[in-house]
């Protein structure tokens, strides 16, 4: 153990033993970044970002985005997702309908269907994530989680659902304008409730990091944005648990008023 303390010490910083150890992935504070993690980001970003792109699915093969739970049961191995999922539902979701935007494998719909959810549709582009999920469901005989590959701009919708998940998903669009549509489409959607995960920073070297990544499109969104747009809808917004996602993130709750 003091053998791998040394190790992490010597590649990060003086914080990332406990953080490591305790399996807590979280960004450590502005300032505490060693050069050798400095001198690995700057040559990471001199790559160009399809080949980027291209390495982190093949990372998300090796360590899947997302472990597939239901009913407490581990269907497919991955990272730990379930407190993000309880951020988003502090209640469980019984009787309602799901609409999971960018869905990946299906994880939040796999959890809200354990959980009593009346249906459960996920829609992602990339169709080896939606097979994999689909034959899960298949496999479990699970009736209420339908996944979709399909762009969400081209996916035509027929029925509105009680709540929409639009996750981590804002800040992949490839303009403003573009974002701004796909919230467009989901305030549609959506009956009662619409639930965000955007890009936050939490001090400047984070957003020089952001800014860097995705550009500055991403501080677009925040509550007063949704505030500005829909006016009397009760719109919360809060901190994620970095141990959620990573810091950095907030997630923004949109109530649709009954009228």
């Amino acid at each position: 153990m003091s053998l791998l303390r040394r190790v992490v010490s010597t590649i990060g910083n003086s914080d990332w033993n406990r953080r490591f150890l305790s399996n807590k992935r979280t960004s450590p504070p502005n300032g505490e970044r060693s050069y050798f993690f400095k001198i690995a980001r700057y040559l990471w970003r001199r790559f160009p970002q399809p080949l980027r792109y291209r390495f982190w699915l093949w990372w998300g093969e090796v360590l899947p985005y997302q472990r597939i739970i239901y009913r407490g049961k581990v269907l497919r191995w991955g990272r730990d997702r379930t407190k993000a999922y309880r951020a988003v539902f502090p209640t469980a979701p019984a009787g309602e309908s799901i609409l999971d935007l960018g869905c990946h494998t299906g994880f939040y719909c796999f959890m809200a269907a354990s959980e009593g959810a009346k249906h459960c549709l996920g829609i992602d582009h990339v169709a080896s994530r939606i097979k994999e999920g689909m034959e899960l469901a298949a496999r479990e005989g699970i009736r209420n989680v339908e996944l979709v590959a399909a762009d969400v701009f081209d996916y035509h919708l027929p029925r509105t659902f009680d709540v929409v998940l639009c996750l981590n998903l804002l800040h992949h669009m490839r303009s403003i304008e573009r974002a701004e549509a796909l919230i467009e489409k989901v305030y549609g959607w959506s009956r009662e409730r619409i639930v965000f995960i955007v890009l936050r920073p939490r001090n400047a070297s984070a957003t020089y990091e952001y800014v860097d990544e995705y550009g500055t499109r991403y501080l677009h969104f925040s509550a007063q944005y949704f505030r500005d747009k829909y006016g009397t809808d009760r719109i919360d917004e809060s901190l994620l648990d970095p141990g959620c996602y990573g810091a950095n993130r907030s997630i923004i709750v949109l109530e649709k008023c009954k009228r």
